[in-house]
């Protein structure tokens, strides 16, 4: 199906068969992962007879890939039914980020469309990855980070986020501490973050006060939920990081941490280690232990 790439959008009312729909599910590049409990939900409407014709329907874009719909074509697929919808076709290629298709896309599924655009298949633990680039923008900004730009901060900085996954998974594992080692990486340099990331994954400690045993302890404990003044939002997870970083790049031992408030580069002291400067006296970061 190829449209003309500077035509107007138009609609046409067609009747959907199985046939019909499974032909127009080979255009589908863009979409998000297949729910097949919304499937089975709406194919069973179909069945009963009790699907609705609304506006909503399905859409193609300029390339002819299918960008709106592919949940309704496999209902009517998983169905065997033929029903009327509403086509758009001749649609802006880009369109698919503020399409819902029945549903609200995720960060997460938004990465997902982005990763399959641009290599041809289906990310491996896209919900981490895209949860990871949220913390990182959420950690940046203090403010709540809408999903499409998640979404983009994840495809750009995948690489990164990739080799950093350690950190976020296992007993004492976060999302939000990954981003936080990203975000130092970001700032400080691979060459300065990379040894702390493996001391972290391997728990190679340089005694019992390095901070990034600290880190580990406190995470455990907030694993563990024994207490509830253990328990650790995810914006604090992310300030207990950064709090160990900062004190690892003093080069301060700690048998103390305070979660951070501040993120990295905000410090005069963030800015010598970062250009290589000797730093005096103690970090001004601290968080409980």
């Amino acid at each position: 199906m190829t449209m003309a790439k500077n035509a107007t959008i138009y609609t046409k009312r067609e009747l959907i068969t199985p046939e019909i729909a499974a032909q127009y599910l080979q255009l589908n590049k863009h979409n998000r992962p297949l729910s097949l409990a919304k499937v089975k939900e709406w194919a069973k409407e179909m069945k009963e007879k009790k699907w609705r014709e609304t506006h909503q329907g399905i859409a193609f874009d300029t390339d002819g890939n299918l960008i709106d719909g592919q949940h309704r074509l496999s209902a009517v697929v998983e169905s065997g039914e033929s029903v009327y919808m509403i086509v758009a076709y001749n649609c802006d290629p880009e369109s698919f980020r503020v399409i819902d298709d029945g549903m609200n896309r995720s960060g997460a599924a938004l990465f997902s469309i982005q990763y399959k655009i641009r290599f041809g298949d289906a990310p491996s633990d896209a919900t981490h990855v895209a949860s990871v680039a949220f913390g990182m923008l959420q950690g940046l900004t203090g403010n709540v980070v809408p999903k499409e730009d998640s979404a983009d901060h994840a495809m750009k900085h995948l690489k990164l986020i990739s080799e950093f996954m350690p950190t976020g998974k296992g007993p004492s594992g976060s999302t939000n501490v990954c981003a936080a080692f990203c975000n130092a990486s970001l700032y400080f340099g691979r060459a300065k973050i990379q040894p702390l990331v493996d001391r972290f994954t391997t728990q190679m400690w340089t005694g019992v006060n390095d901070p990034l045993k600290i880190l580990r302890d406190r995470l455990l404990r907030a694993k563990l939920n024994v207490r509830r003044e253990d328990r650790l939002s995810k914006q604090e997870k992310y300030g207990f990081a950064v709090a160990a970083i900062r004190a690892c790049l003093t080069g301060k031992s700690r048998q103390r941490l305070e979660g951070s408030t501040i993120d990295f580069g905000d410090f005069e002291d963030d800015k010598k280690i970062r250009r290589n400067s000797p730093v005096d006296g103690d970090e001004k970061g601290k968080a409980e232990s």
